[in-house]
């Protein structure tokens, strides 16, 4: 059984400002607004493990789980001043929300599921694989999946084919938490996705390597925009992942090394603009989905005590998303280390230095939701304050170089003196 809530706090402040135009004389006002949205549920859940013989397990289960989700944010606000009369000190402040429960203004979501999935090993070392899953959804209504796989091994070859299905419901938050402007939508349905996979792992006492291939089909998938949140058509992800790791014991004077890689390729499309911005079915390459990602990495043991890790990464370039004024996200790299030692002098204690961004590379990850603020700096213009394009940040800095120190101690030596 289980218990869970997510709230927004009831002294949760957010500042609004915008162009006043009364009269055709623009004025920058400002106002602040204090928001609370209170969310839980109750869960259980129950599996049963049944091992007929040595060739047969099946895991079934159920579950049952009660929601209790707020429709509108409960809101309180100031007085609206301009902004150059704004005084933190002197602002006649809103009274923060008190926490309550108002019932006319909830969703109590009921969901029930019984699953199940069996593996049957129909030859030795070959294992087949199915399963199914039923859920019942208070207000989404029924749903039902299966997955499936072949599990084969050859000596030292291991051969996966793997199919599975899921369905994900809309959060909360996009249903009723918001504001159209910023994707708001009682209507949404859930997301429909499966996966199909190929997998071939070769290992040896030294040697890792494993190829991955896979296709990810999506159906109703949900776009937040400024004329509010909508389930567009299908998108689809086709992808492969090679990776390699070779360990050695007592080379080149240490007691143990690894050189890994990893590569991957993805190629992601489907629709992505809102569909009153589209004439009829668009397939275009869907944004902030990297086609090229490296990395690489070496692990060191230079004794049982004293280690160092390093780790690569290199993300290409990619197209943003259809509402980003960028258009595209620049490629980066970064290198990341940790030297540490373990036991010091039979003590217990460890110590170790984290470098991230070795390099301090300048770079950015994808903006967030419809990413549409730009980059371009606010300005004043004949008296109008022009800023952001949008709500959400268009890039996502990241760290520069970091070093992180850390100290510890293994209680395991404290027990053992």
């Amino acid at each position: 059984m289980r218990f869970r809530q997510s709230n927004v706090p009831a002294d949760a402040p957010f500042i609004y400002a915008w162009n006043d135009m009364e009269n055709n004389i623009p004025t920058r006002m400002l106002n602040i607004y204090y928001y609370q949205s209170l969310n839980s549920s109750w869960s259980f859940m129950q599996d049963f493990v049944i091992t007929p013989n040595d060739k047969i397990n099946i895991v079934s289960g159920f579950m049952f789980e009660k929601k209790s989700l707020q429709r509108d944010y409960d809101m309180t606000s100031g007085e609206a001043v301009n902004i150059n009369d704004f005084n933190f000190n002197t602002y006649a402040y809103p009274q923060p929300l008190v926490p309550y429960t108002n019932y006319t203004n909830r969703l109590f979501q009921n969901e029930t599921g019984l699953y199940s999935q069996a593996s049957y090993e129909y030859l030795p070392k070959n294992r087949l694989i199915l399963g199914a899953r039923y859920n019942k959804n208070s207000q989404f209504g029924d749903v039902f999946v299966i997955r499936s796989g072949l599990v084969s091994i050859f000596n030292n070859l291991v051969i996966k084919l793997l199919y599975g299905e899921g369905v994900q419901s809309p959060a909360p938050r996009i249903l009723y938490g918001s504001w159209t402007f910023q994707g708001k939508n009682q209507d949404l349905k859930p997301i429909k996705a499966s996966t199909t996979e190929l997998n071939i792992n070769y290992l040896t006492r030294n040697i890792n390597a494993t190829v991955s291939g896979y296709y990810i089909l999506s159906n109703n998938t949900i776009l937040q925009t400024s004329d509010g949140a909508e389930n567009l058509g299908r998108k689809e992800v086709t992808g492969v992942d090679f990776f390699m790791k070779f360990k050695k014991e007592r080379i080149l004077g240490v007691r143990s090394m690894e050189i890994w890689t990893n590569y991957g390729f993805c190629l992601a499309r489907g629709e992505e603009k809102p569909i009153a911005q589209t004439d009829g079915f668009e397939y275009d390459i869907l944004g902030d989905i990297a086609p090229h990602k490296i990395y690489a990495g070496t692990n060191i043991n230079f004794t049982n005590n004293i280690f160092l890790y390093i780790r690569g990464r290199y993300i290409s370039e990619k197209n943003a998303i259809y509402s980003n004024p960028l258009k595209t996200i620049p490629s980066h790299y970064t290198i990341d280390a940790n030297l540490g030692m373990k036991n010091i002098f039979n003590s217990g204690l460890g110590l170790s230095m984290n470098i991230t961004n070795i390099t301090d590379n300048k770079y950015f990850h994808s903006g967030i939701g419809s990413a549409d603020a730009g980059i371009e700096p606010g300005v004043w213009e004949n008296g109008v304050w022009k800023g952001s394009q949008g709500y959400y940040s268009s890039l996502l800095p990241q760290p520069h170089r970091l070093f992180i120190f850390s100290l510890s101690y293994e209680l395991n030596n404290l027990k053992n003196r």
